[in-house]
């Protein structure tokens, strides 16, 4: 996911590389926006890929979406306020670790997209001061790579196991593994005539959260940060 981010920014980014990903946030959403992409979204992120690149991106897409979620700085201003129960910043992170599923009925869909929609509702309504959101860009800014270390903090105070990595392959390290999250290979032997349970059994599982942000218009140097990601991802499916 992106913090400090504009939706615009997102939407262009896909449609230079012809990402086919729907969005889940209403039109005119100004704080928070989600993305998903279940078909041809890994090989299609870097522009010029070379050969060895576009075998482990479609590996990874083969069995893996991307939801993409962009939080605005208000959005992020919510993140690193000091927690409290079903605060602004509690209900962001909710929606960037929701898991959706490819074969969710429409009445779950439309849950995921009030959520969405909710929240975007109560950031723009939440009395948040120009100059502090000023504030906090220039903060983020002037930090440069090490801006992380500015939201990490809260992360942590707000997601337990925050940066505890992936077991299943160590030399992946996600910024956060959701509850429902780890990593589990398809079966090689399966027993019995249940269609749901062969269907179970052969299917990878997983559900792990990158958090980023790029300062720059136009998400600069996110192609980069990707392109690494999916070469990781695509080994712990090769090694494991």
């Amino acid at each position: 996911m992106t913090l400090a981010s504009r939706g615009e920014d997102v939407e262009s980014f896909l449609t230079e590389r012809t990402i086919e990903a729907p969005s889940v946030h209403k039109a005119g959403a100004r704080h928070v926006g989600v993305w998903h992409a279940w078909d041809q979204w890994a090989s299609k992120v870097v522009r010029r890929p070379d050969a060895a690149f576009l075998r482990r991106a479609r590996m990874l897409e083969s069995e893996f979406m991307l939801r993409w979620v962009s939080l605005d700085l208000a959005a992020l201003q919510a993140i690193l306020q000091t927690p409290t129960p079903d605060d602004l910043g509690a209900r962001a992170l909710d929606v960037v670790c929701h898991r959706p599923s490819i074969g969710d009925p429409a009445p779950r869909k439309a849950q995921d997209a009030q959520q969405v929609s909710a929240l975007d509702d109560a950031l723009e309504a939440a009395a948040t001061s120009p100059a502090s959101l000023t504030a906090l860009e220039a903060q983020l800014k002037s930090r440069g790579q090490q801006r992380s270390l500015l939201y990490e903090a809260a992360l942590r105070k707000r997601l337990q196991g925050y940066g505890r990595g992936m077991p299943a392959f160590t030399r992946l390290r996600p910024d956060f593994v959701a509850t429902d999250g780890e990593y589990r290979v398809c079966s090689v032997t399966h027993e019995g005539d249940d269609d749901t349970a062969l269907t179970e059994a052969i299917k990878r599982t997983g559900h792990s959260v990158e958090f980023t942000a790029h300062m720059v218009d136009g998400l600069a140097g996110l192609e980069g940060y990707l392109r690494d990601k999916i070469i990781a991802y695509a080994e712990m499916i090769e090694s494991v």
